[in-house]
């Protein structure tokens, strides 16, 4: 998505202040969906429980799945609850009603609700069960009629595995969290597919051959309905098959693999709920779909920046394939760049120094950010590359190289997030105000 020049800026707000509440120390995790189900019961909040929804779990595009999900039913008629994590610049975009993120005024409350229950039924509660009731809460009082949900982390005993979902999605498995979810990708896939549900469907994207053993083991015991997005979209009976996609030809945040994913489960949505498809409104959904972060294209003073949230060399082998087919193919860019130090950034940063020009690599406020041990050891991969741990001094120094050139800034979304915020770049410059539908 292309964004105009200086486009509803930051420039009157700061960093929200809830903010710290969403920094504080994540504590150990607690494995169980049930766990959930004891915080809802407190909360009296079970019946969102019963709201019509869709989980997405994988290693990298659920969350692009989601957006195109909820733009889908939200162009249907539909009023839709989109729960996604992390955020960006602001907690409130992890919680979005009719497509627009709650108000820092109703987040506050709900997890104040949740704050005055937790230590007398789960004392040991964890942060992201506790987001995940305020957020299932919000949904609750806001009475949405359908929500599309992230997994946080894994499938079988992520905190939004209490849903019992209508269409349950894997997007993509990768070596990601090994250290909790397992080593091999079949391993990872096996734990990850548990969103899946007794007798409803189960839409899988693009998957390995490891991947697809794990995903076929766990659905042995599930009992779910196993559907091939790719395969569906490639038969002769499918409306969403080649010619339906190239109509979007050129749009630089289109991601056809997670299209495709998010086009089949939304049709099998659309038969749990039995109602029609409208081309025409298909069409427009997938066209106004945003997904702030992802091939973001924005000009700042004069020049091109393209947010791309690639934490992992899955992710950002995918984003460097969407480039060589975009505008920007075989054009010369620089490149800023941060990562967590749990990520695999050795093999990113030889694809990243491989495509820029000059590239800058830089610390973030994050515990768990790059160290300058590393940034310095990182630096030995190539001669283009600088290394400035002052976050603010690299940011100026990368929008100092020459404006004819695109600059990529990408890595971490919390690093994304912050420098978006130093910009005064507000991701969500299209939304002015709640539309409901």
């Amino acid at each position: 998505m292309r964004g105009a020049e200086n486009t509803l800026s930051f420039s009157s707000r700061q960093r929200s202040s809830l903010e710290p509440y969403f920094e504080r120390k994540r504590g150990d995790i607690k494995p169980g969906a049930h766990r959930m189900q004891i915080l809802l019961d407190a909360l009296g909040a079970t019946a969102c429980l019963d709201i019509p929804s869709v989980l997405v779990a994988g290693t990298n595009g659920k969350g692009t799945v989601c957006a195109y999900l909820e733009s889908m039913l939200r162009h249907h008629a539909f009023k839709t609850g989109l729960y996604t994590s992390p955020h960006l610049v602001d907690p409130t975009e992890r919680m979005r009603i009719a497509g627009v993120p709650v108000s820092e005024a109703e987040l506050r409350a709900a997890l104040g609700e949740v704050e005055k229950i937790f230590p007398h039924c789960l004392p040991d509660a964890t942060f992201f069960e506790i987001t995940t009731a305020a957020a299932f809460l919000l949904f609750l009082k806001n009475e949405i009629e359908v929500l599309i949900c992230e997994v946080g982390l894994g499938g079988r005993y992520d905190s939004t595995n209490v849903l019992s979902p209508l269409v349950s999605v894997l997007t993509s498995v990768g070596l990601d969290h090994t250290d909790l979810l397992g080593k091999t990708e079949q391993k990872i896939a096996f734990d990850k597919a548990f969103v899946s549900r007794r007798n409803r469907l189960f839409v899988v994207g693009k998957l390995s051959a490891d991947a697809q053993e794990g995903v076929l083991s766990t659905v042995q015991r599930t009992g779910a309905h196993l559907i091939v997005a790719q395969n569906e979209v490639c038969k002769n009976s499918s409306p969403f098959g080649k010619e339906f996609l190239e109509q979007f030809s050129g749009r630089v945040q289109l991601n056809h693999l997670n299209l495709q994913t998010a086009l089949v489960a939304f049709q099998a949505f659309s038969e749990q709920k039995k109602f029609a498809i409208k081309n025409d409104v298909l069409v427009q959904s997938i066209e106004a779909m945003r997904w702030p972060g992802r091939f973001d294209v924005r000009v700042f003073e004069g020049r091109t920046v393209v947010f791309e949230a690639s934490h992992n060399s899955a992710g950002l082998t995918y984003f460097l394939q969407q480039w060589q087919q975009s505008e920007f193919a075989n054009k010369e860019c620089n490149i800023l760049f941060a990562s967590l130090g749990d990520k695999d950034w050795e093999k990113m940063i030889p694809l990243l120094s491989a495509l820029g020009k000059k590239m800058i690599l830089t610390t973030f406020s994050s515990q768990r950010a790059l160290s300058a041990a590393d940034l310095n050891a990182a630096a030995r991969f190539s001669s283009n590359i600088h290394v400035e741990e002052n976050l603010e001094q690299a940011l100026a120094l990368a929008l100092n190289l020459d404006k004819a050139m695109p600059l990529i800034i990408t890595g971490s979304i919390a690093f994304l997030g912050e420098t978006m915020l130093r910009l005064q770049i507000c991701p969500y410059a299209h939304v002015e105000k709640r539309v409901l539908p």
